[in-house]
């Protein structure tokens, strides 16, 4: 993947003749220069997805012709830029990945040193690895994380044919097959979230790790291009994997945690992804939460936070429950399942649950949560597993049964997905989670709507509002 060209590249500063040295000085004022206007921008509203890419670009241009001072006519390095800066994505704080692919990097590695050193002199949030293409092939196969973030290259300067080489190493599925990538991508979500004790409304949250949060965005994204080489959200509402309405949810709650991790940065002037309580203050004022006699500003940053974060982990879910049954589950048969008009699971508190559905449906008798099957899901075509149609319109033939239920959104409305049963018990500790979070920060109006959605999916008691304190914390 090629860096975008039509960037305008700054133009180093001059130094005397004969000097062959950068000016450093000139070239700090220049980042901080652009830094300035980005938040300026920022700042008065701006569109957050075209700041992220702006500011990906003006670093593309700065490298690109820094590089050429040492490395001009060199044709067995390439510089690539990888991870979350080879997306396209950074933050005023966020770390610049770099891998300089080299043929033969011992012949140049005094240079190598010097504008990596130049680059810790401008004061750039700089990750850098130096590799030859065998390295890169092992170290992939050896550890997923490296591998992803190898996924996620752009050729910044540098040689065409040493990149095209790498494409090809890393395009081999053997390095990493989907079954194994999945996994090991299951997991690694599982462990982050344990870290985070498996909650999403932390009064202090993670930007990026907490569940729900940027983290899971990406382990998607990251799945699905692995398994079909794209990250886009409409192709995977295409194969039915998701509604229009939770791509929507994906869209606008990344939009909305970027300009929070935006501004994060910029109020604390370093990489900073905790919202801590200071934090959240001003940046509640910032944009423009103003303190009501029902609720404080902090208050309604926080509500919309933790909306989005809600529903961003419940798509994280659904689509792994997807991901499952097409990657790892493809051509298997459900059991301990008889036909039946609606479809009967047990719930974490063990009370039966009754969930209606529009088509075909499906009984399991197992009281430990079974999976309970009740739509079909095409026959895998090594891309999201379907062949034609869309498992959830009904229109694709049968060959896999997954299962259906119906999930209240935080507006109120009931929107249908399909996922295992065993996800009852997972919608139970989702219960509680919103409970917890509204007896916190929810407003009456909120609370009830949510309440309803509750009562309807997990028969959870409505949660009582209490006083507050600061971010909503209960007082006594």
């Amino acid at each position: 993947m090629e860096a975008d060209s039509e960037s305008p590249a700054p133009t180093l500063p001059k130094t005397p003749a004969g000097d062959t040295r950068l000016d450093t000085a000139e070239l700090r004022r220049r980042i901080a220069q652009a830094d300035r206007a980005l938040a300026g921008e920022f700042w008065s509203g701006a569109d957050i997805d075209a700041l992220v890419a702006e500011r990906a670009r003006f670093i593309d241009a700065f490298l690109a012709e820094i590089w050429q001072h040492w490395f001009e006519r060199n044709d067995n390095l390439a510089l690539l830029a990888v991870g979350g800066y080879g997306r396209g994505e950074l933050h005023p704080h966020s770390d610049i990945d770099l891998l300089i692919l080299a043929k033969k990097p011992s012949a140049v590695q005094d240079d190598i040193a010097a504008f990596v050193r130049l680059l810790w002199d401008l004061k750039l949030d700089i990750g850098h690895s130096v590799r030859t293409l065998a390295d890169c092939k092992r170290e992939a196969a050896r550890d997923v994380v490296v591998y992803t973030t190898m996924m996620e290259r752009r050729r910044l300067v540098g040689s065409h044919l040493l990149t095209a080489k790498l494409d090809k190493v890393l395009a081999r599925k053997s390095i990493w097959p989907r079954k194994r990538f999945f996994r090991a991508k299951q997991d690694e979500q599982i462990e982050r979230h344990r870290q985070y004790d498996n909650v999403d409304y932390d009064l202090e949250p993670n930007l990026k790790g907490s569940p729900g949060g940027l983290r899971d965005i990406q382990t998607i994204l990251w799945i699905t291009q692995h398994d079909h080489q794209s990250q886009e959200l409409d192709e995977l509402v295409e194969a039915g994997f998701l509604t229009p309405l939770e791509a929507r949810w994906l869209t606008e709650g990344r939009r909305f945690l970027w300009r929070v991790r935006f501004g994060l940065h910029l109020i604390a002037e370093r990489k900073e992804d905790r919202l801590l309580f200071d934090y959240q203050r001003e940046l509640a004022v910032r944009f423009g939460y103003r303190d009501t006699d029902a609720q404080l500003g902090v208050e309604q940053f926080m509500h919309d936070y933790y909306r989005h974060v809600l529903l961003l982990r419940e798509v994280n879910d659904i689509l792994l429950q997807h991901f499952d049954e097409a990657i790892l589950r493809a051509g298997e048969r459900p059991r301990n399942c008889s036909t039946s008009p609606a479809c009967s699971t047990t719930s974490a508190r063990g009370a039966a649950a009754t969930i209606p559905n529009s088509g075909p449906t499906m009984s399991c008798a197992s009281a430990a949560g079974t999976a309970c099957p009740s739509r079909t899901l095409p026959k895998s075509n090594g891309r999201y597993g379907s062949t034609t149609g869309s498992a959830r319109t009904g229109r694709s033939p049968s060959s896999l049964a997954i299962p259906s239920r119906r999930i209240i959104g935080l507006e109120g409305r009931p929107a249908e997905r399909e996922g295992h049963a065993a996800h009852s018990a997972r919608a139970q500790s989702a219960c509680e989670r919103r409970r917890a979070w509204h007896v916190r920060f929810g407003s009456p109006q909120v609370s009830r709507r949510t309440a309803e959605g509750i009562a309807r999916n997990a028969n959870c008691a409505r949660p009582q509002q209490s006083a507050r304190g600061h971010s909503g914390m209960e007082t006594t």
